[in-house]
């Protein structure tokens, strides 16, 4: 028996079980209105959390192109699955036509000095 999920949560509660319902949400919402993230993404596989993401809402902050409208997605995992993330990342933006303007890879572990 499989329990692997994924999960799309938004600020206000709603819940999407693909990307496709996500994706369905956001072209129904009036191209005038702003579009914010979601609230969280938890991906589950084998019954295990396997992914955590989060939005960072930088551009609550406002500053200049291109970082008026930025959002910074924080990726928390048990394994180093960077570059799946980053293929991953790159289809849906390209999809949704977004622009990845930078991608910043963390230490898994604290940096000595």
């Amino acid at each position: 028996m499989s329990c692997s999920t994924f999960i799309i949560t938004l600020e206000d509660g709603s819940v999407f079980t693909s990307f496709e319902q996500y994706e369905k949400h956001l072209n129904s919402i009036p191209h005038e209105e702003e579009k914010f993230p979601f609230f969280q993404i938890l991906i589950n596989k084998e019954c295990h959390a396997f992914c955590f993401m989060v939005p960072e809402l930088w551009n609550l902050s406002g500053g200049s192109y291109p970082y008026h409208d930025s959002y910074t997605f924080s990726f928390f995992t048990i394994h180093d699955i960077s570059n799946e993330l980053t293929f991953i990342c790159e289809t849906i933006c390209n999809k949704l036509h977004f622009d990845i303007i930078d991608r910043i890879e963390a230490s898994p572990l604290p940096c000595k000095k």
